[in-house]
């Protein structure tokens, strides 16, 4: 499984740019979204986030989810996939 790990480059807030490893795709509300992890502040913590993926002239750009509505229905299915997942490893 470790080959199939990729990884993107994103720009935070503060402008700077960090690696982020792709964790998975998916659609929610005839959106595209992708769930990336992130560094977190602590030495050994992970963040998961979720950025909205539109196509621009054939390329994936990724946008930042401006509502919380749209973030939490985005973060809804991600973690039924993720349950979903781990039920499946059990």
């Amino acid at each position: 499984m470790e080959e199939n790990r990729q990884f993107v480059e994103i720009e935070i807030e503060d402008g700077t740019t960090v690696e982020a490893e792709v964790l998975c795709g998916f659609e929610a509300c005839e959106q595209r979204y992708i769930a990336l992890v992130v560094d977190g502040e602590e030495e050994d913590e992970r963040d998961v986030v979720i950025y909205r993926c539109v196509d621009e002239d054939g390329q994936a750009v990724l946008e930042a989810i401006e509502t919380e509505e749209e973030y939490d229905a985005a973060a809804e299915v991600l973690e039924e996939m993720l349950d979903d997942w781990m039920s499946e490893e059990e």
